[in-house]
C-alpha cells in the first residue's frame, strides 16, 4: 500500500513539473515576423554534407583507401567559406597487411558559381591524421589537402552532389599520401537572425 502511495505522490509531482513548464513555455508571445526589418537580420549560409573518398592507388604498394566522412562549411563572405571535415576508413588490396586511414582538420575554400545549378569550389583541408602505413612510415602526422569540386544542384538550390579531385599530403608518411577523388552529397542552407 506505501509503494502504491509513493507512485501515485511521484505521478502527481512529475505532472504539475510538465504543466508548469508548459505553462513557463505558453506564456512567452509569439513573434510577428512581418514587422521584422530585413535590413538589421544576419544572414548565415552552411553547407554540411556527407563525402565517400576513395584513393585509388597509394605508394609503397599500400592499395587503395576508401573513406567516408562529414563536413560542415560556413560561408563567411558571397565566395569565402571555412569549416572542418574528417574522413576514416579502410585501406584494401593490400598484400602484405591490412589497415586503415583517418584524417580531419580545419577547412578553408572559395566558391564560384557559373550557372544557377552549377558551381566550382577549391578549398584546402590542413589538419592531422594516421593509419596504418608500410613498414618504416611514421602512423601519424600533419596533413594537407588541395581539393577541387565540381558541384551540381538538381533543383537549383539545397541539396547539391559534388565530384571532387584532389591529393593527401602526407609528409611524415610518404605511403599514406595519393591521389583522391570523391563523391560528396551535401545542403546548402541559409538563414536569416535577428539580436534579441
Amino acid at each position: 500500500m506505501e509503494w502504491i502511495t509513493q507512485s501515485g505522490a511521484r505521478c502527481v509531482g512529475t505532472l504539475s513539473l510538465l504543466l508548469l513548464l508548459r505553462g513557463v513555455a505558453g506564456a512567452a508571445p509569439p513573434t510577428d515576423v512581418s514587422q521584422l526589418d530585413l535590413t538589421t537580420a544576419r544572414r548565415t549560409v552552411t553547407a554540411t554534407g556527407l563525402e565517400v573518398e576513395v584513393f585509388p592507388s597509394l605508394g609503397h604498394g599500400n592499395g587503395t583507401g576508401i573513406l567516408v566522412g562529414p563536413r560542415f562549411v560556413r560561408f563567411i563572405g558571397e565566395n569565402l567559406f571555412i569549416g572542418g571535415g574528417a574522413f576514416v576508413g579502410p585501406l584494401v588490396g593490400r598484400t602484405s597487411q591490412t589497415g586503415s586511414l583517418g584524417y580531419g582538420g580545419f577547412i578553408g575554400g572559395w566558391e564560384v558559381r557559373a550557372a544557377e545549378a552549377l558551381s566550382f569550389d577549391l578549398q584546402l583541408l590542413i589538419g592531422g591524421g594516421g593509419g596504418t602505413p608500410a613498414a618504416g612510415d611514421q602512423a601519424a602526422g600533419f596533413v594537407l589537402e588541395p581539393k577541387l569540386a565540381i558541384n551540381w544542384s538538381p533543383s537549383g538550390k539545397g541539396l547539391r552532389l559534388g565530384l571532387t579531385g584532389g591529393y593527401l599530403f602526407t609528409p611524415g608518411s610518404p605511403s599514406l599520401s595519393g591521389f583522391v577523388v570523391g563523391l560528396k552529397l551535401e545542403f546548402k542552407a541559409f538563414s536569416l537572425s535577428w539580436a534579441v
